[in-house]
């Protein structure tokens, strides 16, 4: 699988070589190379028959429902996906709440069924979008590839031309993410305006170089806007070795609430899967519970397993667990961590959510992956190792153990004042349009 994905990431490095050359006639100004940077990934990955139902759906379906406010220079630019992922909404929605008041463009991702069911009109203009898109495209070709590229520039033209016939006038804009080709195209987009937009730190990312995993480093390989706002110097270092200047990177601290340190009584945890999309994600889950396995019985202690948001326990059905059992989806992270003594994780950015929740993480690293943290005594390469750094956390005094985390927080996190930080440096770029005459520092 490791294997597979590299041969990906070279396919997917070579079709974005062509992409960034090729100029599409209405998408003269944009980098197209940067807006279809997630789709290439997965067009590469479609097969002949699933790439013609992509195209039938995007077709035949709205793909995006989308509402702006009445603009107004004064204010901030709020631009909000909704992706229908809580823990998303819920931390977007915290920072609006900071900013206070502010224009707004909401999208919503919308599912393909009879309400969303596209005018004939809209279907035939797409469709002209298709295929002078596709002609242009001729340098690519493989024909799967192709045609989902060549039906996500016709989708991105329609939003495009709605975008177009707004009079923005804002001086600053924010947004959650800019990888994904909706936001990618708006960020662009504000940008030709001379709108600086920053955008928000989404999960924990990690650089593992230019050409390696580009399917799970969108957020540093396919940077955007003006400013991206970090949760810590961690975070601004991956972003650094990616090649964003220090000067562009405000570290803002995270929006999560941050507790206190849990004692809690016993040995019971948590463990917490990989996303699937990563390279040799369901290789290194299965190491994961092997070591959680071992390590309840070690502990005489019992853990209960949450799957990654766009994975399913029912992958994980023929696995024999004595000790294990799964949470149900809708479970939230801070439920499954009440009353546990620590949580196991791979390359995830739960990382964040477990020490915000005051909770003592260990996270299981291997000799093919980059590690996700940079403190020892949080990280283990296999369930001998982790036991005895268990042991070694059980053996601090209470003030070493706040200590230790507090210092991990403040790493990763930088919780305090995290609020005025933020609407200082909202205001501040709001009312200096000129792009770098914002100060960013975060401290």
């Amino acid at each position: 699988m490791g294997d597979n994905y590299e041969d990906l990431d070279k396919i997917q490095t070579q079709l974005l070589d062509i992409l960034r050359y090729i100029t599409i006639k209405n998408f003269e100004e944009y980098d197209i190379s940067k807006l279809l940077f997630n789709i290439s990934g997965e067009a590469l990955q479609l097969n002949c028959l699933r790439s013609l139902k992509r195209f039938i759906r995007i077709l035949l379906f709205e793909q995006l429902n989308c509402e702006f406010d009445e603009f107004n220079s004064d204010l901030p630019l709020i631009i909000t996906y909704n992706y229908h992922r809580k823990d998303h909404t819920e931390y977007w929605e915290r920072f609006k709440k900071i900013v206070g008041v502010y224009n707004e463009i909401e999208i919503e991702a919308k599912k393909a069924k009879l309400s969303s069911l596209r005018k004939t009109s809209e279907m035939i203009r797409l469709l002209c979008f298709y295929y002078s898109i596709c002609k242009q495209l001729n340098m690519i070709n493989e024909k799967p590839v192709r045609r989902i590229l060549a039906a996500y520039l016709a989708d991105l033209m329609l939003l495009k031309q709605k975008l177009d016939s707004l009079k923005i006038i804002n001086k600053s804009a924010f947004i959650f993410f800019d990888g994904n080709y909706i936001e990618n195209l708006i960020v662009q987009n504000l940008r030709h305006r001379g709108v600086t937009v920053a955008t928000m730190q989404h999960g924990q990312p990690v650089f593992h170089g230019m050409g390696r995993d580009r399917i799970n480093q969108t957020m540093i390989l396919n940077f955007s806007s003006d400013y991206i706002m970090v949760t810590g110097e961690f975070s601004k270092k991956q972003f650094m070795l990616g090649g964003v200047p220090s000067e562009h990177i405000f570290i803002g601290g995270s929006l999560r609430k941050v507790k206190p340190l849990k004692q809690v009584q016993g040995n019971n945890f948590a463990v917490f899967l990989d996303c699937p999309t990563n390279p040799n994600a369901k290789v290194d889950n299965l190491e994961l519970l092997d070591a959680a396995e071992l390590i309840s019985e070690l502990c005489d202690s019992n853990y209960i397993i949450k799957c990654h948001p766009q994975d399913d326990s029912q992958n994980y059905k023929d696995i024999v667990m004595g000790r294990g059992t799964f949470a149900s989806g809708d479970v939230s992270i801070c439920d499954v961590l009440k009353d546990k003594a620590f949580g196991l994780l791979h390359a995830s950015g739960v990382y964040l959510d477990i020490i915000a929740e005051g909770v003592k993480a260990f996270c299981y690293v291997n000799d093919t992956d980059f590690a996700l943290v940079e403190e020892g005594l949080d990280s283990f390469k296999d369930a001998k190792e982790l036991s005895g750094k268990i042991q070694e956390w059980d053996s601090y005094d209470l003030n070493k153990k706040r200590k230790y985390m507090d210092q991990i927080i403040q790493y990763y996190l930088y919780p305090i004042d995290v609020k005025n930080r933020y609407l200082n440096f909202v205001q501040t770029i709001n009312y200096k349009r000129d792009f770098g005459g914002a100060s960013v520092n975060g401290k």
